[in-house]
């Protein structure tokens, strides 16, 4: 009965991907495409919230040997009103969705999703369920729109069917299976929780599989079963003595410890024992809470105790973005604002000094999306966060080499980050106003001075320069 009901359930998705396809809302070429071939994303915005867009943009989410690939899309209008684009499509792409947006307005697809399964593909009954789920909501980059979501049962028969069609799938779908039968079935599932943990312990697990074991944990009753989740994490941490288990732990302890000396030994040998590199595809709750701020305790202490900056300095390259702009706000924009009226030329020098090593690599981190991000954003959405999280130090150090008479670099770094001020900073107006005299661009200073005033954002230098200048 089950299987009938699915079945009708799969035809009902089906038509309805046929019906999309008939309006041309959205439209995959080939209908259905190939894991790795290219394939033509067609949009008709005259059916959507879009309709009256003239710039359409596009985010594509690409469910790919169970992990999400995200990509931006370029479209192009055609002649008969649809915007199109060409993609490559990975190599074991499993489910596509995609997402349109025209500066503010968002086009998630209404209740059928711009969504397209890809069948033989393991993954692609897994992440259509996960995606019409809300219960994975914030585990996922996909957001169709509400309207689109399904019952849990619904997500778990799909999940099911992934297990079913593909059963190389399962390490890769146990989470979510027992999260979904959780709610569906929940006076029967602490056994079968613990069941299915038992043979999944049997297999050799991969990073991500490791770590959907100690989120199945959290499904289970802490206090009532706490003997089973003590031995199901000794279990983990004896066969995998250097996996994601051993490594959140580790973190743990070394957060917990009140001594900054051993903290930082304790750190370094965390660093030796699990390198850094090894856990490139996976990102913890626990390493998300404990991480950067172990390292910002051990960075600052070695300089506040020792007046030794050579941690910090010998490892921006390696530090989260996170850390870096902390850093960049310690070193570069905190000084600067407490003394910017001096005349003392070498303390700028100083903190030029400093800024050569720390916004260079701000700016290299604007093209490579870090681990915590990776299945979160595309390369656009990383680059707009970065520029918004590093204003204020592109700013500081614009300021900087405004006072060492570095106008040129300055003005690039203005320029860069004016769209992110706007007109609405007085500080930033005030050097940016005064950039615009000093290259002689009157006119747009003039029609700069102008938009200020509107803003109510002009400052007593700015009305006192174009006093003089005009």
């Amino acid at each position: 009965m089950k299987n009938i009901q699915f079945l009708v359930l799969l035809l009902g998705f089906t038509f309805s991907l046929v019906t999309n396809a008939q309006t041309k809302a959205f439209e995959i070429i080939p209908q259905i495409p190939e894991p790795g071939e290219q394939i033509t994303i067609s949009y008709n915005p005259e059916l959507t919230n879009l309709k009256e867009a003239t710039q359409i943009s596009g985010i594509m989410y690409v469910y790919d040997d169970f992990k999400w690939v995200i990509k931006d899309i370029s479209l192009t209008k055609t002649g008969i009103g649809t915007w199109e684009t060409r993609v490559q499509l990975p190599e074991h792409a499993a489910l596509i969705n995609c997402v349109f947006n025209s500066n503010s307005q968002i086009d998630r697809g209404g209740k059928q999703s711009y969504s397209q399964r890809i069948e033989k593909s393991a993954g692609a009954f897994l992440a259509w369920g996960m995606g019409h789920s809300a219960v994975f909501q914030n585990e996922i980059p996909v957001k169709v729109d509400s309207t689109a979501f399904v019952k849990d049962s619904v997500a778990l028969q799909w999940i099911q069917s992934e297990i079913e069609h593909h059963p190389v799938s399962y390490l890769s779908a146990f989470y979510q299976e027992l999260t979904l039968n959780k709610k569906v079935q929940s006076s029967a599932a602490t056994n079968r929780i613990k069941n299915e943990l038992r043979f999944v312990l049997t297999n050799t697990l991969n990073h991500h599989q490791q770590y959907d074991v100690q989120k199945t944990l959290k499904l289970l009753e802490g206090t009532k079963d706490k003997i089973f989740i003590d031995s199901v994490q000794k279990t983990l941490i004896k066969k995998y003595p250097n996996g994601v288990l051993a490594r959140d732990l580790a973190l743990k302890k070394i957060f917990l410890q009140p001594n900054l000396d051993l903290k930082s030994k304790q750190y370094l040998a965390f660093v030796q024992q699990f390198p850094k590199k090894d856990f490139e595809d996976i990102y913890t709750e626990v390493e998300n809470l404990y991480n950067d701020k172990i390292y910002k305790a051990v960075a600052y202490h070695s300089f506040t105790k020792y007046n030794d900056y050579s941690i910090i300095m010998n490892s921006l390259k390696e530090v989260s973005f996170a850390n870096l702009i902390d850093f960049s706000r310690q070193l570069i924009i905190i000084p600067f604002e407490k003394n910017k009226a001096t005349k003392d030329m070498a303390f700028f020098q100083t903190l030029r000094m400093y800024a050569l090593s720390i916004i260079p690599e701000l700016e290299v981190r604007e093209n490579r999306v870090p681990k915590e991000y990776r299945e979160k954003l595309s390369l656009s959405q990383w680059r707009q966060l970065v520029l918004q999280d590093a204003a204020e130090a592109y700013f500081a150090y614009a300021r900087i080499l405004e006072k060492l008479n570095n106008y040129k670099e300055s003005q690039r770094l203005l320029e860069k980050i004016k769209e992110e001020y706007g007109c609405k900073n007085t500080s930033f107006n005030e050097v940016y106003y005064r950039m615009l005299i000093r290259n002689g661009n009157l006119a747009q200073a003039k029609t700069y001075f102008e938009l200020c005033a509107k803003e109510n954002k002009l400052t007593l230098v700015m009305k006192e320069i174009a006093s003089k200048t005009f």
